[in-house]
């Protein structure tokens, strides 16, 4: 049976600026999957190995590989033994690499690249597969972030595995620990984002947000944060994101939001009653499962549980959002 799909996304990716001053496009590559049997989500980032001609072909065979195995068979999967499961996937991701050497007479090895993917079911559990630099990481209010996976440089920094280097490296993690948000990065933002004892306060309002704004908005902060990571740390790599939502959990995100983030977000001075946090999250949650926008006759059926007269929730509405937020257009509401 088709389950409704509770899981919001977001990916992005740049290139860097040693990429630019050498004439070459972003080798990372960001991918995201939904099965429509069961709503399983997965998403996936993966960087191409800079020293490969054709880096950024490897890397958007295998993130688009993974979302679509992670996701289609969650459940085989999930029932393997840790490293039968690797072995599957690894040989599954390294097959579309050898036939796309073989058509295009390239080498597979002219074609490394690594791997993040994180696949959520709507019952909370998750796999995790990761091969290489990058960091993941989960998100609960109580505990903040928590960095669940990021390689481990045995040797020189700048050294690594790929998917389809022979006996290669991998984590792979199946867990039933609910978390509300999976932050996922490759190597370019990871150094600045993530520190032995604790992730960084960005990255982890990366994920907050989430709950708050739309796609397009979040993508935007993903933008602006990659550039204060040049502007400020030197961060000269490509960079990507990838970003997976479990939007039940809103409640939670906003009773946990500092006062400032009301203010900043919302336009909502403090205290907000539970009454009123309740009904911001029974809202959000409306715009984000209807990306379609909703209508007024929706948002006073679901969110204000009455029935008031379009003008009175339209009223309500403006109340409860600044115009940043959200939007009207041809009588339906939508998160900008």
């Amino acid at each position: 049976m088709k389950e409704k799909n509770i899981f919001t996304t977001c990916l992005h990716k740049e290139t860097g600026l040693m990429h630019q001053l050498k004439g070459k496009g972003c080798e990372d590559a960001v991918a995201r999957h939904v099965s429509e049997e069961t709503g399983v989500t997965a998403v996936a980032v993966s960087d191409g190995a800079g020293s490969c001609e054709h880096a950024a072909a490897g890397s958007a065979i295998v993130s688009e590989t993974v979302v679509q195995l992670m996701a289609e068979k969650f459940e085989l999967i999930w029932k393997l033994d840790e490293e039968t499961a690797a072995e599957y996937l690894i040989r599954k991701l390294c097959a579309p690499i050898q036939h796309a050497a073989e058509k295009n007479m390239w080498t597979p090895e002219s074609m490394y690249a690594t791997l993040l993917c994180v696949a959520v079911h709507p019952d909370h559990r998750f796999l995790l597969f990761h091969i290489g630099d990058g960091a993941i990481i989960g998100y609960n209010p109580a505990e903040n972030g928590k960095v669940l996976s990021k390689y481990q440089h045995l040797g020189a920094e700048n050294e690594t595995t790929f998917v389809n280097v022979p006996n290669t490296t991998y984590k792979f993690l199946r867990s039933t620990e609910s978390y509300a948000s999976f932050l996922l990065m490759t190597d370019g933002a990871e150094p600045y984002l993530t520190m032995p004892d604790r992730v960084a306060f960005r990255a982890i309002l990366l994920q907050q947000i989430s709950f708050v704004i739309s796609e397009r908005e979040l993508e935007e902060q993903m933008a602006d944060l990659l550039q204060y990571l040049r502007n400020h740390c030197g961060m000269s790599d490509d960079a990507s994101f990838a970003v997976l939502t479990d939007y039940r959990r809103t409640d939670e995100i906003l009773e946990c939001m500092p006062s400032a983030m009301w203010n900043d977000l919302l336009e909502c001075p403090k205290p907000v009653s539970k009454k009123k946090i309740k009904e911001y999250s029974l809202f959000l949650q409306l715009l984000h499962q209807c990306p379609e926008g909703v209508s007024y006759k929706q948002i006073g059926k679901y969110v204000l549980k009455d029935k008031h007269k379009i003008k009175n929730i339209r009223k309500a509405v403006g109340k409860m959002f600044k115009e940043e937020l959200v939007e009207e257009v041809q009588g339906r509401v939508y998160l900008k």
